[in-house]
């Protein structure tokens, strides 16, 4: 997390990161300072997981194929120039997402990027993601290892004389949403396969959210309790 104020200037950008959850802040604020007086601040965030896979199957070693995943990216996007704002500088107020996923570090399956600027207008780069299911097909080799990276970004730009605020609000988070195929070369899917992470994360599911994953602990933390107390007050045989 990073926090910093200067005035009626403020900047804040915070980052988590998890294998199969990102997640992203970034603001930046700034009040009015009169007429010519422009000021500009910048935050920004990046988070990040990346991990070795191994698919493997018994008649396909050595030969390319292909597997299929989702992300789900939850987040929103706000800029907003203070009152009685005219002058479009060259450098608007913005924020800004980012995504990127890549093979080996040099396979770019997606890098893109979705901006607002103060004036309401949008300018991306890229597929939009934000708020969608987005499926992707990533190439490998079976047997081989290869790495994949996933990418968030947040970014805001607040610059202005009568002050603005931008907000990147990425913490809804992005979430690994499984792998939904693995195929062979001609793209037809397979079913005896097996995945091996070096971080040990079985990828084939989806991976809950923290707070679903806390829910589900303290349910079954709650079930034993209960269990215990009903194990004390059984009479004995």
């Amino acid at each position: 997390m990073f926090g910093g104020m200067e005035g009626d200037a403020q900047v804040l950008s915070r980052a988590i990161a998890e294998f199969g959850v990102l997640r992203v802040y970034a603001e930046a604020h700034i009040g009015y300072r009169g007429p010519t007086n422009i000021v500009s601040k910048n935050a920004s965030a990046t988070a990040f997981f990346r991990d070795d896979f191994t698919i493997n199957s018994l008649n396909l070693t050595d030969q390319p194929g292909s597997f299929t995943f989702s992300l789900r990216i939850d987040g929103g996007l706000t800029a907003t120039p203070g009152v009685g704002e005219k002058t479009a500088y060259s450098n608007p107020s913005t924020a800004s997402a980012g995504l990127g996923v890549s093979v080996n570090r040099s396979i770019v399956i997606r890098n893109s990027t979705e901006s607002i600027w103060a004036d309401g207008t949008t300018h991306n780069q890229g597929e939009t993601f934000l708020n969608e299911l987005e499926v992707f097909t990533v190439p490998f080799v079976y047997g081989k290892r290869f790495e994949l990276t996933v990418e968030l970004f947040a970014g805001a730009q607040a610059v202005s004389d009568t002050g603005a605020v931008c907000i990147s609000n990425l913490e809804h988070t992005l979430e690994w949403g499984g792998i939904s195929s693995v195929n062979d070369s001609g793209n037809n899917p397979i079913g005896d396969y097996s995945i091996l992470t070096a971080s040990g994360t079985d990828f084939s599911q989806a991976i809950p959210e923290p707070s679903s994953a806390l829910l589900l602990l303290a349910s079954a933390s709650l079930l034993g309790l209960r269990r215990r107390r009903a194990a004390l007050a059984a009479p004995g045989v």
